[in-house]
């Protein structure tokens, strides 16, 4: 926060640096394994860091390696930020551990003073995450990094205890319930995709009222062939991304976002000698996330993509032949029978997974090309209202995410103050936004 902003009466301004203990953190030996093998105490690394209050970590070290080694285990209620991370290009993460444990070294880690709440420690920073990066982060190095003695003198406010408090548990209350409307959106976008894919396999069956007989017959009695005898398969190309234009543009699974891809920010291929004949892109060709959390879903290439564009090892290039219309594929892929076809191949995997013989095997609807596009000349309508509904959603469910921002900057900067005539005590007050 900015020595110019005006608090009010009773806060301060304190550097981070004097409002508690601070450590780092380390990585016992992975060749011992007796530091590693049912331990017991949780060992909080950047990959925890994903909500603002831990309440596990992936990984726990034994008693003996925390205490012989420099892993120490720190008081519960700490706060902890990643200082060394790609992730610090464009985020902060912060998070308060509400147990003891211990931490990586790409992590520092506050014990707040006995005047400085947990609770407020955590909202302080996380309201002033944009100034930290700002000002605190180094230049000039391999990897994201916080300059730990900018860190240290970047200030944060903070109100009497009691005020900490009270405003934490209204924070708390208000936080709350914007979490509850994002749950909303996304249980009103998930029955939306549920929506749609049994639409789409209604479809496929021939089960629309708005069909009318001779489509309904051709999908119900359409040959049924494996995808790999009417498409070309083929991987993705292994490569580091760069932003400089060197190579090719080089699409990765991240480059896709609710179902389409800006190409300026699409980064290029980290060389020259791409067998682009091999592994280029087309219009109508589809990829298909092969690995991670977003496995099985699939993309339709559009007319926009660059020339010469490839595609990277974690994405699978589908290309239709001459019997399949590249839409009525790419419709296929959004139904919940190619769904339940990859959920039951990804069972039993640890990390999700389809390859291309799983998704060569998948068996494929293939009746007459006139069929096909009148398939898809029925659904265009109703599929094209979905997808505005569920733009709306997502903008409301963005709407939510800046509304969670603005309460807590609101909060750390004194304007979240006690309701008019509230003669709670005051470990208990209420507040609302000052005008």
């Amino acid at each position: 926060m900015s020595d110019g902003g005006v608090l009010p009466d009773g806060w301060r301004l304190v550097r981070l640096g004097e409002c508690g203990s601070w450590a780092g953190g380390a990585t016992p030996s992975k060749r011992e394994e007796r530091y590693w093998t049912n331990g017991d105490v949780p060992w909080v690394s950047p990959k925890d860091m994903t909500s603002t209050v831990l309440r596990a970590s992936q990984d726990r070290i034994t008693a003996e390696a925390a205490a012989s080694t420099s892993a120490k285990t720190l008081p519960a209620n700490s706060i902890a930020l990643v200082v060394r991370s790609g992730i610090l290009e464009h985020s902060l993460p912060v998070a308060l551990i509400p147990f003891p444990a211990s931490f990586n070294q790409d992590m520092k880690v506050l014990t707040p003073a006995e005047w400085l709440s947990p609770d407020w420690a955590l909202w302080a920073v996380l309201g002033n995450r944009d100034e930290i990066l700002k000002q605190c982060s180094k230049d000039g190095v391999t990897v994201a990094s916080i300059d730990t003695r900018a860190l240290m003198n970047f200030k944060i406010p903070v109100p009497p205890l009691d005020e900490q408090h009270a405003l934490s548990e209204r924070l708390s209350e208000l936080l709350g319930a914007v979490e509850d409307g994002e749950r909303e959106f996304d249980a009103a976008l998930g029955s939306l995709d549920d929506f749609e894919a049994s639409l789409i396999t209604a479809g496929f069956g021939g089960r629309l009222e708005s069909m009318d007989a001779t489509l309904r017959d051709a999908l119900k009695n359409a040959a049924v062939r494996p995808l790999s005898d009417v498409a070309d398969i083929q991987y993705g190309y292994t490569a580091s991304a760069t932003t400089e234009p060197v190579g090719p543009k080089f699409l990765r699974i991240t480059d896709i976002q609710d179902n389409r891809v800006d190409w300026d920010l699409v980064p290029y291929c980290d060389g020259t000698e791409v067998d682009t004949a091999r592994y280029g892109l087309t219009p109508s060709d589809i990829v298909f996330a092969r690995i991670g959390a977003t496995t099985g879903k699939s993309y339709l290439v559009d007319k926009d993509v660059p020339s010469g564009t490839v595609y990277a090892s974690y994405l699978i290039r589908v290309r239709a032949s001459e019997d399949l219309d590249p839409y009525f594929l790419a419709l296929y892929f959004r139904s919940s029978a190619y769904w339940s076809y990859v959920f039951s191949k990804r069972q039993g995997i640890g990390r999700p997974a389809v390859n291309g013989s799983v998704l060569g095997g998948l068996q494929v609807p293939v009746p007459s090309k006139d069929a096909q596009r009148a398939l898809a000349t029925v659904l265009a309508s109703q599929l094209s209202a979905m997808g505005v509904a569920s733009a709306e959603i997502k903008r409301q469910r963005r709407a939510t995410q800046d509304l969670r921002w603005a309460i807590l900057k609101a909060a750390v900067a004194g304007k979240l103050r006690p309701r008019d005539g509230d003669a709670l005590p005051k470990n208990s007050r209420t507040f609302e936004l000052a005008r």
